[in-house]
């Protein structure tokens, strides 16, 4: 169901129903018609056949879509009654859809001549059918009055293609917003549907297709799923020596955070890297070197903080020897993060930077310039640090910062992480929503970086690799059992579970 579903503005969504329509021939109507089946489908399972339906329709097209749903409803034997807009408010197709609803004779009343409690009160459900993504003004008057009214009502809600006083891009209610039971996202989902603001009002996503043409949403963001990876995800021969599956280097630690490049290190080991080293602090070697056997560990020279100023000329003599290098995991920012951030990137591996190095690469943005592969995992505030945008800009319009990073730098891969994780590669974004309170723990993000990083070496993509390891962080830990007491320790505890997927 949520392979290669597009996500889009408001903006693109209208601009692909406009060229399905004016450019491809596809009838308004037609459109409509398929909408209100796709809806009519998904809303069966949810329904009982002695239910009241109360259809609520707004001015414009996602009232006509209303009223289709309210007919074809009636036509399967569900009673339904419809509240309409004033008749001067209403779009073309709306009033189409209307002559045939009053032929039908089904029960419908304008919402300025009707008692809207009582219709409320003897219903078992609601379609809300008011406003769609297009909602660019705050909600007000009587419309306001109404939705109030809905969300007071206890009724399950069918919001049709967004609830009614959303954003579509960002997901901020105008003023008032209707709280759905289900969703119904009319060919695409919008951005927000799936912001941290826009997601709560939504309940359960649905993504319903009408019949416009593919084609039109080929550069749009993708949704990232299992099925949308399985098959591009290279087999691992069993002929293969452990070179063959790649050689990384992780550089971090301090002796105020050795755990985090500690679970790095470990998740990249789980995420099939065939030989790894790690570049700490001689300070903290013995620890690494207790807590696992199956890593190599360099030493460098220490300063109290962590690496001293000159540990970067330890590590640009054995940069050869690797494929993949991650730097940034407990090494703090400082003067030495810097030099060390610059003599990898000097390299030709590919680089996955993560935490304390991204504020470095925001400070020097001309050093993620190079021929080979970057990955940066940065959550919101790190983004900032990256890129000098507000938490809140980046907070509102994610994939506008995404995107305009990825221009800017064509070789880089973008992991941004939030609720809805967003993975950009130059003119390609590929979203993974599913948001899981098991990860807002220290040290989930020190995980995905060691995934991603063990991926590399042995997935020669690096957008690939890092939307796998983004997709195998989040599978490992949907087997939480208890949210609260899960660690990042489970997380690499659950990879085995999660890899044995893929695998069949």
């Amino acid at each position: 169901m949520w392979n290669s579903i597009p996500i889009c503005t408001s903006e693109q969504a209208r601009l692909a129903d406009q060229k399905a329509i004016c450019d491809y021939g596809i009838p308004s109507l037609v459109l409509m018609e398929r909408a209100a089946l796709g809806c009519v489908e998904r809303m069966q399972s949810h329904i009982h056949p002695n239910d009241t339906g109360l259809i609520v329709c707004g001015p414009g097209n996602n009232g006509a879509d209303g009223l289709a749903i309210a007919r074809l409803l009636s036509e399967r034997g569900f009673f339904v009654k419809i509240v309409l807009p004033d008749s001067n408010q209403m779009s073309s197709d709306e009033k189409v859809q209307l002559h045939i609803v009053q032929k039908l004779a089904i029960e419908a009343c304008p919402l300025s001549a009707c008692s809207l409690e009582p219709l409320l009160h003897s219903c078992d459900y609601i379609v809300d059918a008011i406003f769609g993504s297009g909602l660019s003004r705050a909600i007000h008057g009587q419309w306001y009055e109404t939705i109030a009214a809905i969300n007071a009502s206890g009724r399950p809600v069918f919001s049709i293609d967004i609830p009614s006083g959303l954003d579509g891009n960002t997901g901020i209610a105008q003023g008032i917003a209707v709280k759905a039971a289900h969703t119904f996202a009319l060919d695409c989902v919008k951005w927000g549907e799936i912001s941290p603001e826009g997601a709560p009002y939504c309940g359960m996503l649905h993504r319903v297709p009408i019949g416009i043409p593919s084609v039109l949403h080929e550069k749009e963001a993708k949704w990232l799923s299992k099925s949308s990876l399985c098959q591009k995800i290279p087999k691992r021969s069993p002929f293969q020596h452990k070179g063959a599956f790649g050689r990384a280097l992780m550089i971090g630690g301090s002796p105020q955070m050795p755990g985090a490049v500690s679970m790095a290190s470990s998740a990249c080991f789980h995420s099939g890297i065939g030989l790894l080293s790690v570049f700490v602090p001689d300070s903290i070697q013995t620890i690494l070197q207790t807590r696992s056997s199956l890593i190599m560990t360099i030493g460098a020279e220490a300063s109290k903080d962590g690496f001293s100023l000159t540990a970067y000329q330890q590590l640009q003599p054995i940069l050869s020897r690797f494929d993949v290098l991650c730097i940034g995991n407990g090494m703090g920012k400082s003067p030495s993060t810097d030099a060390l951030l610059q003599t990898a990137l000097s390299s030709d591996a590919t680089v996955v930077i993560d935490a304390d190095a991204i504020a470095s690469a925001g400070q020097h943005p001309f050093w993620l310039d190079r021929e080979a592969p970057v990955i940066l995992t940065p959550h919101i505030k790190e983004m900032s640090d990256l890129t000098g945008l507000s938490m809140q800009e980046i907070k509102t319009r994610p994939y506008k910062a995404v995107t305009s990073f990825c221009a800017a730098h064509p070789n880089c891969v973008l992991v941004l992480k939030s609720c809805a994780t967003i993975i950009g590669y130059r003119n390609q974004l590929s979203v993974l929503f599913s948001p899981n309170s098991a990860l807002s723990k220290g040290g989930s993000g020190d995980v995905l970086a060691g995934i991603v990083t063990g991926l590399s070496g042995w997935i020669k993509d690096p957008f690939l690799a890092a939307q796998f390891g983004v997709l195998v962080h989040s599978m490992a830990a949907k087997q939480a059992a208890n949210p609260v007491s899960f660690t990042a320790l489970d997380l690499i505890q659950n990879l085995d579970f999660v890899f044995e997927q893929f695998i069949k």
